[in-house]
């Protein structure tokens, strides 16, 4: 019996919420599908996975037992595909570079001639990511190295390196009672809501004391409803200096912590462009 790593997928998905609703959330597939793939698992295993009642979704012992092995058979073929994707990007003498929105833009304009000096015959392929796509990326081996914010003040995670620190602004609404202002200090900032994408790190939200709006998807939802309403929103340096929007002005808030700038790559790679690369990236940060 052949199962696909979709329906594996699936089944772990409603494991781990136990509800079929959030489950289904999380994939982005509609409930009455997810329930129909895994009531055919069930059929093809001739056993059932879930007892459901109107309360609650629990494991069986069969489904704890399938569980575990689902996670294992995903965690391999994930390997396995990082691994062959890889190995395709190094036989070609190809990098894949992740880039959020702004971020190392200038970083890797300016490595890639060092970098290039020693390896002439490589290319450099930036590809770029929503905040928070790139380590899924990196898992999946779709990208080998990634640029990517980290908040101020806690350790890099192992096998990434802070390049450059990259302060913060604000941008208000042109129409906005402190747009006037020349620059603000947090202090300014105590009252107004605070604008955030789904994908900011935890550890950004936290930071602000302040109470905050609804969340949005990308950075252009989230700087139009900074355009429209009273509230505020707080984004990298680059993001103000490569996006143009007519409704906003940023300002500079004087004690706000930068963020940290950093690459990150995998534990362990089979493309032999990462380290001359991170070598390079690295030498301009000293």
């Amino acid at each position: 019996m052949d199962v696909d790593t979709r329906v594996l997928r699936y089944f772990v998905a409603v494991a781990e919420q136990l509800s079929f609703t959030r489950a289904a959330r999380a994939l982005f597939v509609s409930q009455p599908s997810l329930s129909r793939q895994i009531r055919q698992l069930e059929d093809r295993l001739g056993t059932e996975l879930f007892v459901r009642t109107k309360s609650e979704v629990r494991l069986t012992r069969t489904g704890e037992v399938l569980l575990a092995a689902a996670r294992r058979q995903l965690l391999e073929w994930e390997q396995a595909t990082r691994i062959v994707r890889t190995t395709a990007a190094a036989e070609a003498n190809i990098l894949r570079v992740g880039l959020v929105a702004g971020a190392g833009n200038h970083l890797v304009r300016r490595a890639r001639p060092t970098f290039q000096l020693r390896h002439p015959q490589a290319t450099v392929e930036p590809r770029r990511f929503e905040p928070g796509a790139e380590a899924d990326a990196l898992r999946q081996g779709t990208l080998d190295v990634a640029l990517l914010w980290l908040p101020p003040h806690p350790e890099p995670p192992p096998h990434t390196a802070v390049v450059a620190a990259e302060p913060r602004l604000v941008a208000l609404s042109t129409t906005h009672r402190l747009a006037t202002r020349p620059s603000l200090t947090l202090a300014d900032l105590r009252d107004e809501p605070v604008l955030w994408t789904r994908a900011a790190p935890p550890a950004w939200v936290d930071e602000w004391p302040t109470r905050s709006q609804p969340e949005t998807d990308t950075f252009e939802d989230l700087l139009d409803r900074a355009a429209a309403t009273a509230a505020v929103c707080v984004a990298p340096a680059s993001i103000a200096t490569t996006t143009s929007h007519p409704d906003l002005t940023w300002r500079a808030v004087a004690d706000l912590a930068p963020l940290q700038l950093a690459v990150t790559w995998p534990t362990s790679t089979a493309n032999p462009l990462v380290p001359p690369f991170v070598h390079a990236l690295r030498t301009l940060a000293d």
